[in-house]
């Protein structure tokens, strides 16, 4: 059948969250506010996938999910669980914690190399290491069929990461050889972190409260967008909030209540800045006073607040195109008296914005 074209539609969007970070960070607790959260906007049941010796259920006072115990953890084996959790938490939220125990539990992808390698070679010794690398194709593709089964799924997937601490060799401008570290990363294969919409990094002793520094991106295991920045990176520990605004995020809500905005506020700096490359007034309405005498809801303050995220994850994101993230950094620290993982108010986001806006008039002016 011949592919068809249709005008695209913002519609909902897959979220697929990853917690990743070593015992005691928060990961547990932190997915399941997560997932509460998304289930206010999304619907369904919350269903956990458990292999850390039940400790999910030391919030099932707390929190209502279903729960189901995972004892062995090859790759097939957290497909069926997974596909049999999507189903039963009808477009609901999948939790899986841990999905490590893939990697390097019994049965998992390192044990199933081992297997496989010893088949293939015909016993221990040379023979084994001789095949190593052929006996990577089957766990790859069971791992493959993981991935896949997970994408296909109309589901909130949150999966927790167990993290380690590791070091690389790496040659400094003399030629020699020195131990790096790359800080914790999680304990996965890499085909994971790619599939993954939003990845936070959670320190010892975190209690669920994300690391969204510089290291946590350049090493590769924080992952958000310009757009989803914002919505994840306000200074507060992972909570039911958070998991709202993703939800929101996913099902278009933010995105569309922001575009006439996000608009205004770029074409009110083209205007400032003359500059030929900005975006251009497309579909953009003419400005009208509103009343000053109307009440403003809370409804509309959170929605304003969404709308002053998203804008200055723009600007976030073409300071760090222009390479002038300290820069902007030192001009929001002086202008809201706040650093930027600070920033929470909506009256926070509005002079930051301001800030930005002057900032990037300055430098076209020059």
């Amino acid at each position: 059948m011949p592919i068809v074209f249709t005008d695209a539609v913002r519609a909902d969007c897959p979220l697929n969250i990853g917690l990743v970070g070593p015992s005691g960070s928060g990961k547990t607790l932190s997915a399941l506010l997560l997932a509460q959260g998304i289930q206010k906007i999304r619907g369904g049941e919350i269903i956990g996938i458990d292999t850390e010796a039940r400790r999910m259920l030391q919030y099932a006072d707390r929190i209502k999910f279903k729960h189901g115990v995972l004892s062995t953890f090859s790759s097939k084996a957290y497909t069926e669980a997974i596909l049999t959790a999507a189903k039963l938490s009808n477009r609901g939220v999948v939790i899986v914690d841990s999905m490590s125990h893939e990697h390097e539990g019994i049965e998992g992808y390192l044990a199933f190399h081992d297997k496989e390698a010893a088949r293939l070679g015909g016993g221990e010794g040379k023979s084994k290491e001789a095949v190593s690398w052929r006996a990577w194709a089957a766990p790859a593709a069971a791992r493959r069929q993981l991935i896949n089964t997970i994408l296909q799924q109309d589901i909130a997937l949150i999966c927790c990461f167990r993290a380690k601490e590791k070091s690389v060799m790496s040659k400094d401008t003399n030629g020699k050889s020195n131990v790096v570290s790359i800080g914790w990363q999680a304990i996965a294969g890499d085909e994971f972190v790619y599939e993954q919409t939003v990845r936070m990094l959670l320190l010892p002793g975190a209690q669920g409260l994300p690391d969204w520094s510089k290291d946590s991106f350049a090493y590769g295991v924080a992952k958000a967008s310009a757009e989803l920045l914002p919505l994840v990176n306000d200074g507060k520990q992972i909570s039911i909030e958070m998991g709202e605004r993703l939800a929101l995020w996913a099902k278009g809500s933010v995105a569309a209540s922001n575009v006439q905005a996000d608009t205004k506020e770029r074409n009110r700096i083209a205007a400032r800045t003359k500059d030929p490359t900005s975006p251009k007034e497309i579909n953009a309405k003419p400005e009208t006073s509103e009343p000053t005498d109307k009440p403003q809801t809370q409804q509309q303050t959170n929605d304003d607040l969404a709308q002053a995220k998203i804008t200055f994850g723009h600007w976030v994101q073409l300071s760090n195109e222009n390479r002038t993230g300290a820069k902007l950094a030192a001009i929001i620290k002086s202008v809201c008296k706040k650093s930027v993982s600070q920033l929470e108010t909506l009256e926070d986001f509005k002079n930051a914005n301001r800030a930005c806006a002057e900032m990037e008039q300055q430098l076209h002016s020059k």
